[in-house]
């Protein structure tokens, strides 16, 4: 499970810059969401699509088996066999990393308590595992959730007790 760490402070505090300057300091990848910018569940876990399994058959073993969208599947070298399995599967976000640095990766859930409360359903899969459905986080990712006081200054969605307790909360005050 990736190491997950919420960041709480009024607007302007310096959150966002934190973990930016983190980052960089430490040679990290970081890819950015902002949550309360998106309108459609699948701009953060993927547009469904069909996939099919196929197995990579060597000496007449079966050596692998893997899911491939139906594009994969067209042209198939001579040892990729179709299996006639078929399941429903979410293409891989544009923001998800596809690299693994090995010195880490961010990602930062910018807004989370401002996001829409599928949104925030939905990122609570991906602090837990990792991945969602059929796509996974790459090697030595750290998820980053910032958000604002809920404390009737700011138009946010109050956290319960079980999104509370997948990531470790920090408050940040102004000085």
């Amino acid at each position: 499970r990736p190491i997950a760490v919420g960041l709480e402070g009024e607007a302007g505090v310096g959150k966002t810059s934190i973990i930016e300057e983190i980052a960089t300091e430490r040679g990290m990848t970081m890819v950015k969401v902002n949550l309360a910018q998106l309108e459609e569940i699948g701009d953060l876990v993927g547009l469904p699509i069909k996939e099919y399994e196929v197995v990579w058959i060597d000496n007449g073993n079966i050596k692998d088996k893997r899911w491939m969208s139906e594009n994969q599947t067209k042209n198939l070298d001579s040892r990729l066999k179709l299996t006639g399995r078929v399941r429903m599967a979410y293409a891989p976000p544009a923001w998800l990393p596809t690299e693994n640095n090995p010195n880490g990766i961010i990602v930062l859930l910018d807004d989370y308590t401002r996001a829409n409360s599928m949104f925030m359903q939905a990122t609570m899969e991906i602090i837990n595992t990792a991945s969602y459905i059929s796509w996974n986080l790459p090697k030595y990712t750290s998820i980053v959730l910032t958000s604002n006081p809920d404390d009737g200054q700011f138009s946010v969605t109050s956290l319960d007790n079980a999104q509370k307790t997948r990531f470790i909360n920090f408050n940040l005050k102004l000085n």
